[in-house]
């Protein structure tokens, strides 16, 4: 997120459609950190987003490919087109992590495994689009660029935002309960 204030930024990413947020949404955040997390080369601060102040015009599409490096997806990162706002490989980017590390508590869990860093041909990837129109001619220009790129498929689903449970506010855990 950039933020615009000290409660308020704009999201830089491309979120999973099922958190009900879009790439360029501006939110009300918490204004306090919750821990930290690396994104490329830096550490930058987690805030928890409370609610969305201004819906972004750019959908979500998953779009599911296959290529041969990691050049393949920095091309298509690359192309600036009308209607595209960003391309993210969630291969890449998204994974699961446990409340200690979504805390800002990163440590070592004994399960990772040594070939965590291969590639893997098939990908998985958000694009933040105006419209379907825009990412199949993303699609195309970027097949067309090359041998061996495989698009599977675009998909779109659109997930509302949901609201917190009964009696959950934002400023306790799960396993809290209010004095």
């Amino acid at each position: 997120m950039s933020r615009i204030d000290p409660v308020r930024a704009r999201i830089n990413n491309v979120p999973l459609p099922e958190s009900g947020f879009r790439f360029g949404d501006i939110v009300l955040h918490d204004g306090a950190s919750t821990g930290h997390r690396t994104y490329g080369e830096r550490q930058v601060p987690v805030f928890n987003a409370m609610q969305r102040l201004q819906v972004s015009d750019m959908a979500t599409f998953a779009v599911f490919v296959q290529c041969d490096s990691a050049d393949d997806i920095a091309a298509l990162e690359a192309i600036t087109l009308p209607g595209i706002g960003m391309v993210e490989d969630w291969t890449a980017t998204v994974r699961q992590l446990c409340r200690r590390c979504s805390y800002g508590t990163p440590h070592q869990h004994g399960d990772e495994t040594p070939d965590e860093d291969q590639w893997k041909r098939e990908r998985d990837l958000g694009v933040a689009a105006q419209g379907r129109a825009a990412v199949e001619k993303l699609m195309a220009v970027w097949l067309a660029a090359a041998p061996g790129r495989v698009l599977e498929a675009i998909e779109q689903r659109e997930h509302p935002m949901s609201d917190p449970a009964p009696g959950q506010v934002w400023w306790l855990g799960e396993d809290e309960e209010a004095s």
